[in-house]
């Protein structure tokens, strides 16, 4: 009897523990700041701001916006990803909107403005820096990239965006080249002048040399010219002496 009382008096407790469990589960997972459910509201609604609220308010209404409603927060896991991927871009698109950056109006095609975009995909690739050390997989259809598939498995982009990345180096690759080629022609230009160069001076130096030899050569026949005459001049002189005798 005791033990069956016992047994009953547990059973309220473990109840009361499970129920408290679940309310604190969904109050983690309940969003301060829920996203408004008409289909076009303003960039207030969407900041639950009023239009007196000032820039500080905005921005840090903006960072708790961003940390309930980004599609890797706990808050937003029992949404489906592709809603979670539009209410972040009309966040930032109504926090463009509010700061005086963007003049797009909801509805109408939000777009995130270059510094955003430059967010976006820095955390883009953070999460697949992050996946890919972890070997989890390529998912063009996650908001950020990546999917929690199995380890192991090979990259599954789309074969458009593999042309378009391959097309990307290309274009690096030629840019390099048609940056780095001037360097190698003007260095192959300026070794060929300087053999011009040395080419002409060698020559120059041999012409002279051979200009002074040439010219030794000259006045040496020029000398043994006036010997041979001198001589010839002296026996004619004999001859005559002789003669006269």
């Amino acid at each position: 009897m005791t033990a069956r009382l016992s047994c009953r008096g547990r059973i309220p407790s473990a109840s009361a523990g499970l129920r408290a469990l679940i309310h604190s589960r969904l109050a983690s997972t309940m969003s301060q700041y829920p996203f408004p459910r008409h289909p076009r509201p303003t960039p207030h609604q969407i900041f639950h701001l009023t239009h007196s609220a000032s820039q500080a308010d905005i921005k840090s209404r903006y960072y708790e916006l961003v940390r309930e409603h980004h599609p890797d927060s706990a808050h937003a896991q029992h949404i489906p990803a592709s809603e979670r991927h539009s209410r972040f871009q009309s966040i930032t698109a109504a926090y463009e909107v509010l700061t005086g950056k963007s003049r797009l109006q909801l509805g109408s095609g939000l777009r995130s403005s270059p510094s955003d975009s430059d967010m976006y995909e820095e955390l883009r690739r953070r999460r697949r820096a992050h996946h890919r050390s972890a070997g989890m997989d390529f998912d063009h259809d996650h908001p950020f990239g990546f999917a929690s598939g199995t380890p192991g498995r090979e990259w599954t982009a789309r074969p458009d965006e593999r042309w378009k990345d391959w097309s990307i180096i290309f274009v690096g690759t030629a840019c390099f080249i048609i940056g780095i080629a001037p360097i190698f022609f003007s260095h192959s230009s300026d070794k060929r002048h300087m053999s011009a160069v040395q080419h002409l001076a060698q020559a120059r130096s041999e012409a002279e040399e051979y200009g002074m030899e040439r010219r030794r050569e000259i006045r040496r026949r020029v000398r043994e010219y006036q010997l041979e005459q001198e001589e010839r001049d002296a026996r004619c002189s004999c001859d005559h002496k002789d003669e006269r005798k």
